[in-house]
């Protein structure tokens, strides 16, 4: 057993995680497991960069769910898309994080990777309007009233 406060440490060296706070496991499982399915806000963030962006269920036919974000916009069913303004690009070399507003106070960080040549990847201006698609099974909605803004300590 080995006590670690590096994420990547752990995920990298790990057959088992077991993520704790305040004294307490709040999830324990394989590294992609925690990964990819966090239980909770907190597991999510605490593994990595996590996007979350608060709504209501406002209904569900047939398993699938309808949500309104913060703002009051309902999502329908099968919509995999949300635009926003680019407020600033970071390079990192083999990629790069693209912090962009989509409004009511939320802010998306989006990391891509770049392929060989794409260094110079075409995108708007900061300021510019983008679009953001994705996968709905990427989704992973958390339920109730806990703080879905909460960061884990570093």
């Amino acid at each position: 057993m080995m006590v670690t406060h590096d994420q990547t440490e752990a995920l990298v060296m790990s057959d088992r995680i077991v993520v704790m706070d305040a004294g307490r496991i709040v999830q324990a499982g394989s590294p992609t497991d925690l990964y990819d399915r966090p239980e909770t806000p907190y597991v999510a963030n605490f593994l990595g960069t996590s996007n979350m962006v608060a709504g209501v269920v406002t209904g569900m036919a047939d398993g699938t769910l309808q949500v309104a974000l913060g703002d009051g916009r309902a999502l329908p069913a099968g919509f995999n898309s949300l635009s926003g303004q680019l407020r600033d690009v970071f390079f990192h070399g083999d990629s790069v994080r693209l912090a962009i507003d989509i409004g009511a106070e939320r802010l998306l960080i989006v990391h891509r990777q770049l392929e060989t040549g794409l260094h110079q990847m075409p995108l708007p201006p900061v300021g510019g309007t983008v679009s953001l698609g994705f996968d709905p099974a990427s989704v992973i909605l958390f339920i109730g009233p806990g703080d879905a803004s909460a960061d884990p300590p570093a």
